[in-house]
């Protein structure tokens, strides 16, 4: 297995998470497409080299479990911009 690679262990707590933050987002009421632009700008981003000397890749990543606990905060129904300017907050350490 490559450093790149998940366990079957972490494939499956990676999937269970995936599913709790599917399950807030809707009860929190967020519309990922209208999210989608503000949430790829605050998505990490890096850029990985290729060992072989081709282009590489831009990769763009967010802190499940940071996205799924500003979820878990918020009341019912709070919305798409609300779930934004809280999950901004607590990327930036400001919540």
């Amino acid at each position: 297995m490559s450093d790149d690679e998940l366990s079957p262990e972490q494939a499956a707590e990676l999937e269970r998470l995936a599913a709790e933050a599917v399950r807030e987002a809707a009860r929190v009421g967020v519309d990922w497409d209208a999210a989608a632009e503000r949430m790829r700008a605050l998505a990490e981003q890096a850029w990985v080299p290729s060992a072989d000397g081709t282009a590489g890749e831009l990769t763009l990543g967010l802190d499940l479990i940071v996205l799924l606990r500003t979820l878990q905060r918020l009341p019912d129904g709070a919305g798409t911009e609300r779930f934004l300017a809280d999950y901004e907050a607590a990327q930036s350490g400001d919540e």
